[in-house]
């Protein structure tokens, strides 16, 4: 077939029908120096599969292929690499964010091994060799996981058209070997959050979006890059909306997510920055600052490096051993006016000991993302519940939202008082009891001068709470002998006279003890005292 689109005929397309079971092309070609319209059978009951092969015979028949060729190729299953270029199309065409990186996996792990082959000729075998090729190249157990589901999207979706008749992937598991990565990364302490926010030498714009996902809902990159002007209250600056297009549905189907109220302190700076936009109503909160995009919305990208660039250059370092012999080298090196391959290895020679800048063997080193882990910390931190931590993050599932809560890293963890046991702890002598009770407190001292001996619980009067003594809590003082849990005498005692002046002894401490704390704000219903 010729192409004549240049001298004024139109470029041919062919023609796509079903017949007789299966799709077919018809195409114009020369047949013994006659030219006739002949049906090509493409063997396939997928329009989709169908489209590309006609393209293929197309693109073939236009380079002057025979038609013998072309019905044999016409024949011929597709390849993997043209299965996983049309399902990622789809993929990107019905709204999936991740389309690119997984096509950009396969084209680095998959395509070399796979991508000839028919999609018929693919055995769990080839599988395995593509995971253990990746596996010998150093990588994660995490990239193993995401080039398996690569895979297995694109042969699911083969073996759901019944193109094949079986997804080999399922039959595979992923190599052992891999590593797993257990460290956490590394996120900022609030003094130096403040030196980072406050620091004039830091690009406002990375200010504010690091002051965004810190503050405001653990903003992802790509929720900062979608967020616009007409999300936000810019009348009242009461609330906001933040986006999530990360976890949006395939489909479209969101649940309303609820509107976040602004916090005091990110109010001054995030009208700071529409004031220095121009105060605009609608548009990119964060557009693209220069070039031919300028003032469009920002495609995908890292601010890892910028930020990790912007941290070191305002001096904010956690040194590891050696760190300041290495920076005592290069500052002396810059001092000296030294410039080029010197200056950047002691430079790059300090900050590998920066576990900031280089992480450590606890910890992976600081990206932007550590933001959003600090902001989901801080809710763990502030006795935040579950339900409300999530919907503040946006997270859908539990398991991946205790993903970001790294308390550790906020220091020694103090148990609130009120998950403390409410005992009270008295000395065992006489003379230390009758001091606790006239200086209505409570003396503390080491295991060798204390025994527990009783253990008393004092609740609520059952006629109210304001009946009997002390808010309605009164101590146990009858005469009746202690509990069979309990030890009957306490160190010293010997006749049941002397125990019971003992135990009412105590009990009063007790209760003395317990309206001091009780005038403290932490009585709560049911009090024990722990009688030494």
């Amino acid at each position: 077939m010729t192409n004549r689109k240049g001298i004024g005929g139109r470029k041919r397309t062919g023609t796509l029908e079903f017949r007789s079971g299966s799709w077919h092309v018809r195409l114009t070609v020369d047949v013994d120096g006659e030219t006739i319209r002949k049906w090509f059978d493409l063997e396939t009951t997928s329009k989709a599969v169908a489209r590309r092969k006609a393209a293929k015979l197309i693109a073939q028949h236009s380079q002057g292929a025979q038609p013998s060729a072309l019905a044999e190729a016409a024949k011929g299953e597709e390849t993997a690499d043209e299965a996983a270029e049309r399902v990622f199309e789809g993929q990107r065409k019905g709204g999936l964010r991740t389309w690119k990186d997984r096509a950009q996996r396969w084209q680095s792990y998959v395509s070399p091994m796979l991508g000839p082959k028919r999609v018929n000729k693919v055995r769990a075998g080839d599988v395995r060799e593509v995971l253990e090729s990746a596996l010998a190249l150093g990588k994660s157990r995490q990239t193993l996981q995401h080039i398996k589901n690569d895979m297995s999207g694109v042969f699911g979706a083969l073996w759901r058209d019944e193109l094949i008749p079986e997804n080999p992937v399922l039959r595979v598991e992923l190599p052992d070997g891999a590593a797993v990565e257990q460290r956490e990364r590394v996120i900022l302490s609030d003094e130096e959050f403040l030196r980072f926010v406050a620091s004039p030498d830091v690009p406002a714009e990375l200010q504010v979006m690091a002051f965004a996902s810190r503050s405001f809902g653990g903003m992802r990159t790509s929720d900062l890059h979608a967020w616009d002007w007409t999300h936000i209250d810019t009348k009242g600056w009461i609330d906001a909306h933040v986006p999530r297009p990360k976890t949006r549905s395939k489909k479209g189907r969101v649940k309303r997510a609820p509107r976040l109220t602004l916090p005091d302190t990110f109010v001054p700076i995030l009208r700071d920055w529409w004031e220095r936009a121009g105060r605009p109503e609608a548009g990119p909160v964060f557009p693209v600052r220069r070039g031919k995009r300028a003032g469009d919305r920002k495609a995908k990208s890292t601010y890892a490096k910028k930020l990790r660039a912007a941290i070191w250059n305002i001096g904010i370092v956690r040194p590891l051993p050696g760190f300041d012999v290495a920076m005592s080298r290069f500052q002396q090196l810059r001092a000296a006016g030294a410039t080029g391959s010197a200056l950047n290895e002691a430079e790059s020679a300090a900050k590998v000991l920066c576990e900031i800048q280089s992480g450590s063997d606890e910890f992976l080193p600081l990206d932007f993302h550590s933001f959003r882990r600090a902001f989901n910390t801080a809710l763990a931190a502030a006795g935040v519940n579950l339900q409300q931590a999530m919907a503040l993050a946006g997270h859908k599932s539990a398991a991946t939202h205790m993903v970001y809560v790294q308390l550790a890293q906020r220091g020694a963890l103090e148990t609130p008082v009120a998950a403390l046991p409410a005992v009270v702890v008295l000395p065992n002598s006489g003379t230390e009891l009758k001091a606790a009770e006239n200086e209505n407190s409570v003396i503390a001292g080491g295991r060798d001068r204390f025994r527990t001996c009783d253990i008393r619980l004092v609740r609520r009067s059952p006629a109210g709470p304001h009946c009997g003594s002390a808010r309605g809590f009164a101590p146990d003082t009858s005469a009746a002998g202690p509990p069979e849990t309990a030890c009957a005498r306490a160190p010293g005692q010997n006749s049941r006279d002397e125990t019971q002046e003992w135990r009412r002894v105590a009990a009063e401490a007790a209760l003395t003890a317990y309206l001091r704390a009780a005038a403290d704000g932490i009585a709560s219903e049911s009090r024990v005292g722990l009688v030494q």
